[in-house]
């Protein structure tokens, strides 16, 4: 028994334009045709259909169903042999989805927070968010163990209250910017402190770890735009400016009061 394309779509809940493109690539071309040139399909061509929907459905491409199903011989082997393939591309693309729902869920969080936000801000978590593998990499090759762990062994809930707190020095940054607060006042002094409390409070020896990032800070300034295209910068570029400002003004005043000076 021979149908139509549109009823043998109809059937096999297969749109008609769809039915059209597996033929115009050959990966299912009906074997009849009626006296008026019209496609005629029957239970080969539904055993087809249902081999490709079973492939397309555990993440295969039309591509490579075609070569599955157009090969001569061996095509179960072949197949058997993709499957590992397949299973790691599935599981890589499990991981994506995850990272991009979590990521959706730490932006929902933030812009419903009330602060004032910027695009750099939502740009540099959603990097974070994206590129996070390579980041705690290139931790884990650059810093020791310990403050590399420090940073890697972070739970949701710590970010979150992280992505809070950074909220709130920038909401306060702009403000004292707005207000032109200046770099060597104590409120201005008091928002570097909470900034670098915030990205210190996980880490234990605190002298080792300011050597360690004194070594990165030069490789970073031998090396300018890996800083920018591995980690992009919270602030934007007036609130970085101000915040450097800001850290040569206190550095300055430590040294006026060291001993000896």
């Amino acid at each position: 028994m021979k149908l139509t394309i549109s009823e043998f779509g109809r059937r096999a809940n297969v749109s008609v334009r769809t039915l059209r493109f597996y033929d115009e690539v050959g990966i299912l071309t009906p074997s009849n045709y009626n006296e008026a040139g019209h496609r005629l399909y029957g239970l080969e061509e539904l055993s087809k259909l249902q081999q490709i929907q079973s492939l397309k459905f555990i993440g295969y491409s039309l591509q490579d169903i075609k070569g599955l199903l157009t090969s001569e011989k061996d095509t179960l082997d072949d197949f058997k042999d993709s499957l590992t393939l397949q299973l790691q591309l599935l599981e890589n693309k499990r991981k994506e989805v995850d990272q991009a729902i979590s990521a959706v869920k730490r932006t929902q969080t933030i812009t419903e927070s009330g602060h004032p936000i910027t695009w750099t801000l939502l740009s540099s978590i959603l990097f974070q968010e994206e590129h996070m593998d390579d980041q705690l990499q290139w931790a884990k090759e650059n810093l020791s163990e310990e403050i590399a762990e420090s940073f890697i062994d972070v739970p949701s809930s710590d970010w979150e209250r992280w992505d809070k707190e950074m909220l709130d020095i920038s909401t306060e940054v702009k403000r004292l910017i707005k207000n032109n607060i200046p770099p060597n006042s104590s409120e201005a002094f008091a928002v570097v402190t909470k900034l670098t409390h915030l990205f210190t409070e996980n880490v234990e020896d605190l002298e080792a770890f300011s050597k360690q990032l004194e070594d990165m800070q030069k490789h970073f300034d031998n090396n300018p735009l890996e800083m920018e295209f591995r980690f992009p910068n919270t602030f934007t570029q007036e609130e970085a400016d101000y915040l450097e400002q800001i850290t040569q003004e206190m550095e300055k005043q430590s040294r006026d009061s060291s001993p000896g000076h």
